[in-house]
């Protein structure tokens, strides 16, 4: 009986090794892919980042439709991002400090959704699309002259992990 029991035991110290050993290995494996989510997402990050500043994403005063000059950069885009399908892609619209602060909100969120309705219409997975307006919160330079002022207007991309 004494022998028994301490075969019982062994199978079951035995049983638990497999399974913290299990546990771990699964650990490991989420950690890879983890890893290797953040990695496609920091690279798609950066690709978004160069497409958009050699290009240009602009919109007719005052409003969210997007000019035929944009195109060739939103083309650009679509086409990163559909390289990256790990991940999921904010898209931040962002104004100058000209009016209100409310329809600088408004605006800057229907010019995001604007970028993102592009997007969608040339294949981009539209779950992995967010849009943001963030008005004039988030100035990149003073809002004093004419030229500072077009430099916050601006999209800008920030890419995380799916």
């Amino acid at each position: 009986a004494a022998a028994l029991r301490r075969a019982q035991e062994e199978e079951a110290q035995a049983a638990r090794k497999r399974a913290e050993e299990a546990e771990r290995q699964r650990k490991s494996e989420s950690a890879a892919i983890e890893t290797r989510k953040r990695a496609e997402a920091d690279a798609c990050q950066q690709r978004m980042r160069d497409v958009a500043q050699r290009g240009e994403i602009r919109f007719g005063w005052a409003s969210a439709t997007l000019e035929n000059e944009s195109l060739p950069t939103l083309k650009e885009l679509a086409s990163v991002a559909n390289a990256c399908p790990l991940a999921r892609i904010e898209i931040e619209g962002h104004t100058d400090a000209e009016g209100t602060p409310e329809r600088n909100s408004k605006l800057s969120e229907r010019r995001a959704q604007a970028v993102v309705g592009y997007l969608t219409s040339v294949g981009v997975d539209a779950s992995r699309l967010t849009a943001v307006g963030y008005g004039a919160t988030r100035p990149v330079a003073p809002n004093d002259t004419p030229e500072s002022r077009a430099r916050n207007r601006r999209i800008e991309f920030k890419v995380v992990p799916n």
